[in-house]
């Protein structure tokens, strides 16, 4: 059995962000030191239990401070970033780690984020989707093109443009895009055949994790590290 852990990551209220911060930092030093896989931070914009507005900080903090495990943001909410953005950071996480980033991907859920950045439930899905698209076709297609969206425009340049971002297909050692996993609520995205989701229940349910490149499924069970005086 191997181990992965999942950072909301979760604060009281009245503990100081940089020291929440540094415990996180801790607690994924601890999980490389244990020999966790793989660790999953959360995005929440406005959760003041859960503040964490860019897990990719942390990320490229932990991964100078760990040695094995592997990190993912859980996940990037799509509606909220622009995917050519994204997929420069991935890629650059991509190669920085030497090779031990995941994707994570999420449609996002909490109303008052949505309310700040002007979207729903039902517009959330639906740029998940596009950008998705996006993301895909950036990582994959080294000719040149066009996407524009309902939400999005895209653009790869000819190839004699782009030697200073060659390196977002250049993966021959490492390539966190194809271990790509959605993180979701199972009405937050509508599944289609051939999709490969993975779906979060409510806090308190076991859930099951159905990864796009792992080919075995994870039991995620509630659990609490806390510290002691």
């Amino acid at each position: 059995m191997e181990l992965g852990l999942f950072l909301m990551p979760s604060h009281p209220p009245e503990r100081d962000l940089r020291e929440g911060h540094e415990w996180d930092l801790q607690t994924l030093r601890w999980a490389d030191e244990y020999g966790f896989k793989e660790a999953w931070i959360g995005e929440h914009h406005t959760c003041k239990w859960e503040p964490n507005p860019a897990p990719d900080l942390l990320i490229a903090q932990a991964l100078m401070q760990t040695k094995r495990l592997r990190f993912a943001p859980g996940g990037y909410i799509l509606a909220y970033h622009h995917p050519v953005d994204l997929v420069h950071r991935i890629s650059f996480l991509d190669h920085i780690s030497g090779g031990r980033m995941n994707m994570g991907i999420a449609a996002g859920a909490l109303p008052m984020d949505q309310y700040m950045f002007g979207t729903s439930n039902e517009i959330n899905r639906a740029m998940l989707r596009e950008s998705l698209d996006i993301m895909l076709r950036l990582f994959t297609d080294p000719n040149p093109f066009e996407i524009k969206g309902k939400y999005f425009t895209a653009r790869q340049p000819a190839r004699v443009d782009r030697d200073m971002c060659k390196w977002i297909q250049d993966r021959s050692a490492h390539g966190a895009y194809s271990e790509l996993s959605y993180m979701t609520t199972p009405d937050a995205v509508p599944l289609e055949e051939g999709d490969h989701i993975l779906i979060a229940h409510k806090p308190t349910t076991p859930r099951l994790f159905a990864p796009f490149a792992y080919g075995s499924a994870r039991l995620i069970i509630e659990s609490h590290l806390t510290s002691f005086p």
